[in-house]
């Protein structure tokens, strides 16, 4: 009879499935952390900041993703830092009617004096 009437107990099984519920809980935080550190020091994350200067639409934003992925650019952003990309023939093909106004807007100095 004197085991009804005792008081629980906390026991190891209790404490090991606490510290593993834990230290997932902590992984997880931890893996966030890290996974939007890395986003923010990508070569993607540069392209989408430029992107965002200039205040292009995502479907241009796709479109130029697209065009420097698919004419092996390792970093998207390289399209905006090297005007003499905007002569060769696949971004015109692939910007059609956008590419004279898309070039004019990004690598025209307004700067200067008129």
């Amino acid at each position: 009879m004197g085991r009804e009437f005792r008081s629980p107990s906390l026991g190891t099984d209790s404490l090991l499935s606490f510290a593993a519920f834990s230290g997932l809980a902590a992984f997880a935080v931890f893996a966030i952390y890290c996974i939007q550190r890395w986003r923010k020091r990508s070569s993607v994350a540069l392209f989408y900041e430029i992107c965002d200067q200039h205040k292009l639409g995502k479907p241009l934003t796709k479109r130029l993703l697209r065009l420097a992925d698919e004419n092996g650019f390792s970093h998207p952003a390289s399209l905006f830092l090297t005007p003499d990309v905007w002569d060769r023939q696949f971004m015109r093909k692939g910007l059609g009617a956008d590419y004279d106004r898309l070039k004019a807007k990004l690598f025209t100095d307004d700067t200067e004096p008129s």
